[in-house]
């Protein structure tokens, strides 16, 4: 007999898992728009949410209002602190579940 327990998440009865059909599925999209993009109307993708967290972080995105820009080859990159310290958690946080569903089913870290 299989055992039903509820969604850590919505709530709703699922077979002995974590997540539901519907959440386990909505998670997975989302991890997938982390790496490669989210699908776009157009059926295309976004950029990859992560792609665009790092470009944040190393001042390579324009965020916010238009700033003159220097062409002084002495001005240092712009660096994006908040961004870059949200990247290192995303990359820390993921690497934690990599390990761990690693271990759970005795597989070889990547």
């Amino acid at each position: 007999m299989v055992e039903m327990t509820a969604c850590r998440n919505c709530h709703r009865k699922c077979h002995d898992a974590f997540l539901c059909h519907q959440c386990a599925n909505d998670l997975r999209e989302l991890l997938h728009g982390l790496a490669v993009g989210m699908p776009l109307d157009n059926g295309r993708r976004s950029r990859a949410w992560l792609v665009a967290l790092e470009d944040a972080a190393l001042g390579d995105t324009r965020l916010g209002e238009s700033a003159r820009r220097s062409t002084d080859k002495t001005t240092p990159i712009p660096f994006g602190e908040n961004a870059s310290a949200l990247l290192a958690s995303m990359r820390n946080m993921l690497e934690t579940w990599v390990k761990h569903l690693c271990e759970a089913r005795g597989m070889e870290l990547p």
